[in-house]
């Protein structure tokens, strides 16, 4: 059942099972290989965009019914076992993109996404505490000022000026230089293609 009893779990009731079934890797590998199995899917497939409508209705309907479901069904088992079908389901029907989703591709939309990665790495470090006090369990901070303070920040001082020039340094620099198997093919062909472009320009005359 729910931890202690409650039908959500805090910092009171946070037991070591919810900590184990939350974080542990191996208990949340279905939901890794359930995204790897829906990539997959998603690029090996034809991508027809008429089925994008019936697959995010039925993602959505998913969800709905996970959180109706909520009420009666242990925490874990929704958390863990319940959302990630509804969630992959959603997901899968919107990256068909359809006409009718073509709002979603808004460079400012598209910029959340990308510092998304960022935001959920450090929520729990920096934006849990500064938005929730532990101790008193009470919401704090939830003001448009300070909401927006720290959007800024995690879009623009983490995700601009860390998350991005550490990538660009991380990921390998491709050689542009033309392989000797290249050069060898060019210096071969590089003849018969000045020869038929002179006797194009002949028969032009």
């Amino acid at each position: 059942m729910r931890p202690a009893g409650s039908p959500y779990v805090t910092s009171v009731n946070w037991s070591g099972t919810v900590q184990f079934v939350k974080f542990f890797p191996l208990v949340r590998l279905p939901e890794f290989l359930m995204g790897m199995a829906c990539g997959y899917l998603f690029v090996r497939s034809e991508r027809n965009q008429k089925f994008a409508l019936p697959i995010v209705a039925l993602g959505l309907l998913g969800v709905a019914a996970v959180a109706a479901a909520s009420k009666f069904v242990p925490y874990l088992v929704v958390h863990t076992a319940m959302s990630a079908p509804a969630f992959a389901v959603l997901v899968y029907g919107i990256a068909l993109e359809s006409k009718w989703a073509s709002w979603l591709n808004n460079r400012l939309l598209v910029l959340f996404g990308n510092a998304s990665y960022s935001f959920y790495l450090l929520h729990s470090i920096f934006v849990w505490p500064f938005f929730h006090d532990l101790r008193t369990q009470q919401v704090r901070n939830n003001g448009f000022i300070s909401i927006a303070i720290w959007t800024v920040m995690m879009l623009i001082i983490v995700y601009r000026f860390v998350e991005e020039p550490a990538r660009r340094k991380l990921r390998p620099k491709r050689d542009t230089r033309p392989t000797p198997v290249a050069e060898t093919v060019l210096a071969n062909e590089t003849p018969n293609l000045c020869v038929a472009l002179e006797s194009a320009r002949g028969a032009a005359k």
